[in-house]
């Protein structure tokens, strides 16, 4: 191997020219601006500094490198003969472009390849961007490209224990001090676009706490399969960061032409914030975002309203045939009185959930599907969609399942058909996809199926045609929107896609997908971030995860796996795969659950209904369907403020016994989290809601500060900060600038700090007064009592009234007139801009039955819905007889 370069009075000259760019010695190739400097190996192009010039920060800390790892890019080849072309010649030039330094590279192989890169580093921008080709002049077929190669990696702050790794596993881990975690051969080298066991998304970033970072990433917009590598190999003293980009279409002579940067960047904090906002300004102007936020979709009829808006939580798994369950259905829905949604199991198929044959029967217990539609719950099947028998249609090599090939023609049809067929037949209100296109292979050699050999591009455009071509058969079917879900999720579906299924985090109680970092997160070595959330939220689709049980037995590790799936946007799931149905009260009998596959397990001794978990979510599924609403449905995810009041750890116990793996792998213990889960959203850019959730059984009082410029918000402005939660909505203060909070979070609720513009806000209310024989009554005296005011009205013939121009706030409104039953309605919440209807019912006196009864208080409590009361009247010292006094039996809506 040896170099040519430019004679060196030419690179003298294009050095006098270009300010950016500079020779610092014969031996190395550099370019730099006031952010970033990237220092190459003059005799063969490897990358030997990249230096962050704002915080003092080389992510690359050593010189001495093992021959191996010397190396500017690596080519895979089919041929046996060769597994790494040599280097006959290298050639560099640099020059300047407008505002840009450019490097160009050019590297002659013996195998008649050519390798060329470009590296662009603009005047004024933090990134470096790395375009790479590869032409092939001969008759090899090339496999892929590993492009940037970065060896020599250490830690980047004073300790590595002060590193950090972001990377987008699942969907997203923060990786704590990777330089000693990882050992050799460890670490990840993980295939995009894949949701199990991939990459999610197409970067990764590696900090120092506060210290600052790089960002590392592919900006490739055409859904190009590759490897996102971060790793130790050998028993190398260092790291190694690259990108390996896979052939699309591979065949003698290809060549592999990418079109897309890989973009290093500084970056300046120290946090992971900062790497994912800079992915978000790039992801989100892709054309998997292009159909607009979710808002604006609901609003254009293209996303489903009720999955988005009105669902407070789901389940997964739960039997549809084989077994009535009924009582636990309607169990589910009494938790909190909102709709649910039901993800139910495989057994409707009687033996096979796949595609074909398209119009084999469909069965279900109608008991079952009687007691969703009766509650307004809705409800998804669960199917392999892309599940075939049909061996001629599979993808090849095949694999452990038997995936069909999305751009076979038989797979297009059949999917489409099977898809209409049960969901006419069942009425179903969305479909589920088990193992489907979010987590199936890239890879297909079968060229019968017309397609090239390859991974990626034309296979992930084949699987959103067909995910795409059967949603609109089936909104034409049902006469409206029909939600698609799959298993796990990577960014090229986000617009097909309306749901996904995950649990990742469920922390300790995690499987599958979770499995892989496991370890590391039991004993503190990483931990789930809302990494794709942060990215996306604002554009889904909705995740399903905390894969959580509600008995006693599976632990206090429940309230902070609740809290974090509520307050990072995501339907908290209750999930029946591999353990029983837990029993309510007044139930009897044995339980159960759905095996796989299509057998129903009985359960003599199943375990009870935890009341305090049944009461969290009811908690968090009334916060995302109503008062946090706009944020948790459809905020884009931001910074919280920190918190500058100590938070204290808290130990939760935990007990894993629902696993794909049975109780080999069931474990228990103890996981120390903070007390405190919070998260930040922006609404349309207008508002900020700040969410928090006191995990512990004992109040708490924090403090910190807010500066609405830093979000975004004009600092001229006057802003108004609210204190939201079930039943209360309170101003806490009015101010411009930064602002300084003291609030006290109550045990296990959702609260709210919601900063707006301080403009007046008024809401209304209105409502019919009737009579037993659902008459109106007239003249009814109404009175709407707040803390600052109190209003007025009395009803029409008809008993219909309105109050206009409420301020919004929360109030008390009573129903007077001689002859009939006082009523009065607590905690009425007048929201901004709503109108908030409460319709009553007033007996006659003459109708009015007395009941009489004695027993001991134990405890009483005002609520949102009403009073409860728990009155202890029986001999035994549990019997109690608890009466719920809901708003709906004193007032029907």
């Amino acid at each position: 191997m040896y170099r040519k370069r430019l004679p060196i009075f030419i690179c003298l000259l294009l050095l006098s020219m270009v300010e950016c760019a500079c020779l610092n010695n014969q031996d190395v190739i550099c370019i730099e601006n006031r952010f970033i400097t990237v220092e190459f190996d003059a005799d063969n192009g490897h990358i030997v500094t990249l230096r962050n010039n704002i915080c003092g920060l080389n992510l690359i800390s050593t010189e001495t490198l093992m021959d191996a790892d010397r190396v500017p890019w690596l080519l895979s080849i089919k041929s046996k003969e060769h597994k790494l072309p040599q280097i006959k010649h290298f050639f560099y030039t640099l020059f300047h472009e407008t505002e840009n330094t450019i490097a160009e590279m050019k590297w002659e192989t013996d195998l008649d390849i050519i390798v060329e890169a470009r590296i662009i580093l603009p005047k004024n921008d933090p990134n470096v961007y790395f375009y790479v080709n590869v032409t092939n002049y001969g008759s090899e077929e090339i496999i892929d490209i590993t492009y940037p190669f970065i060896a020599g990696i250490k830690y980047l702050g004073n300790t590595s224990q002060d590193d950090h790794l972001v990377y987008p596993l699942a969907t997203g881990y923060l990786i704590h001090d990777p330089y000693h975690l990882f050992a050799t051969n460890e670490g990840f080298n993980k295939l995009y676009p894949e949701g199990f066991s991939g990459a999610s998304m197409q970067f990764m970033s590696y900090y120092s706490d506060g210290d600052g970072g790089f960002y590392l990433a592919a900006h490739d917009p055409y859904g190009t399969a590759k490897y996102l590598n971060f790793y130790r190999s050998s028993n190398n003293p260092y790291l190694i960061c690259s990108f390996t980009h896979k052939a699309w279409d591979i065949h003698p002579g290809n060549s592999l032409i990418l079109g897309y940067p890989i973009v290093i960047g500084a970056l300046f904090e120290g946090n992971w914030y900062e790497a994912a906002e800079r992915y978000r300004e790039w992801a989100t102007r892709q054309f998997w975002c292009s159909k607009g936020p979710l808002w604006k979709r609901v609003e254009e009829g293209t996303a489903a309203r009720w999955l988005i808006e009105d669902v407070g939580f789901c389940t997964f798994g739960i039997v549809s045939n084989l077994h009535d369950v009924s009582k636990w259905l309607e169990a589910f829905h009494n938790i909190a009185g909102l709709p649910v949604f039901h993800v139910l199991g495989h057994d409707w198929a009687e033996g096979w959930a796949g595609v074909d044959p398209p119009d084999r029967s469909v069965k279900f217990n109608k008991a079952n599907i009687d007691a969703i539609k009766r509650n307004g719950d809705y409800f998804a099947l669960f199917g392999f969609d892309l599940f075939t028998r049909n061996v001629s249609a599979r993808i090849s090599p095949s694999g452990q399942f038997p995936y069909g090939c999305p751009a076979s023609s038989y797979m297009r049809n059949v999917h489409r058909e099977w898809n209409m067929h049960v969901l006419n037949q069942s009425g179903a209100d969305g479909r589920y996809y088990d193992i489907g296109a979010s987590n199936a292979p890239v890879y297909c050699d079968n060229v019968g199926h017309g397609h090239p050999i390859g991974a990626g591009r034309w296979m992930i455009e084949a699987y959103r045609e067909l995910m795409n071509e059967a949603k609109q058969a089936m909104i034409k079917l049902k006469g409206q929107y029909v939600p698609q879900g799959t298993e796990v999720i990577h960014e090229l579906f986000i617009d097909i896609l309306d749901f996904y299924q995950m649990r990742a985090g469920a922390g300790p109680q995690t499987d599958m997908e979770g499995e892989f970092l496991l370890s590391w997160e039991l004993n503190h070595c990483c931990e789930k971030i809302p990494l794709f959330n942060y990215v996306y939220h604002e554009y889904g689709p909705i995740a399903m995860d905390g894969f959580a049980k509600i008995s006693r037995e599976f632990g206090d590790i429940f309230y902070w796996i609740a809290a974090r799936v509520a307050l990072w946007g995501d339907l908290l799931e209750l999930n029946y795969e591999f353990s029983s149905l837990e029993m309510y009260p007044g139930m009897t009998g044995p339980s159960g659950y759905l095996k796989y596959h299509y057998q129903w397990a009985e359960d003599p001794n199943p375990p009870k209904a935890d009341p305090k978990k049944l009461e969290f979510i009811r908690e968090i599924a009334k916060a995302r369907t109503d008062f946090a609403k706009n944020y948790l449905a459809y905020g884009m995810m931001t910074r919280p403020p920190k918190i500058e009041t100590p938070i204290p750890k808290i130990s939760l116990s935990y007990y894993h016994y629902n696993d794909i793996h049975g109780a080999d792998h069931f474990r228990s213990g103890r996981f120390e989290v903070p007390a405190i889960v919070t998260s930040a959203w922006l609404y349309k850019k207008e508002k900020l809601g700040i969410l928090f959730v006191n995990l512990q059984e004992k109040p708490i009082s924090i403090s910190f500060k807010i500066d609405p410029a830093s979000y975004g918000f004009s600092p001229e402005e006057t802003y108004r900060y609210t204190y939201v939660a079930r039943g209360i909505w309170k101003t806490l203060k009015r101010g411009r600038g930064e602002v300084t909070l003291q609030i006290d979070l109550p045990p296990r609720r959702v609260i709210l700090i919601e900063v707006a513009k301080d403009t007046p806000v008024y809401g209304s209310v209105q409502g019919v007064v009737r009579d037993m024989d659902n008459k109106g009554i007239d003249k009814v005296q109404v009175r709407l009592t707040g803390s600052n005011n109190c209003e007025t009205t009395v009803t029409g013939p008809d008993g219909y009234f309105i109050i206009d121009r409420v301020p919004a706030g929360v109030y008390n409104i009573t129903f007077e007139k001689e002859g009939y039953v006082n009523q009065t309605i607590y905690c009425l919440i007048v929201k901004p801009n709503e109108t908030t209807c409460t319709n009553v019912t007033m007996p006659d006196v003459k109708n009015v039955l007395s009941i009489n009864t004695t027993g001991t208080v134990k405890s009483a409590s005002l609520e949102n819905e009403g009073l409860r009361l728990v009155i202890s009247v029986f001999e035994k010292p549990d019997g109690i007889l608890e009466i719920v006094m809901k708003r709906d039996i004193i007032a029907d809506p």
